[in-house]
């Protein structure tokens, strides 16, 4: 399996929070927070 890809449908890319939040910050958009404990399951 490809690096990134899961047994889901959804590749699942790992970012650091540091250069996601510069980047929103830099270009002037939101991220939004997402509580999910399990996301095999929320993905369906």
């Amino acid at each position: 399996m490809a690096r990134g890809m899961t047994s889901t449908p959804f590749p699942i890319m790992l970012t650091p929070t540091k250069e996601l939040l510069e980047a929103a910050q830099k270009q002037a958009y939101a991220i939004g927070a997402f509580n999910l404990y399990r996301i095999e399951r929320d993905l369906g």
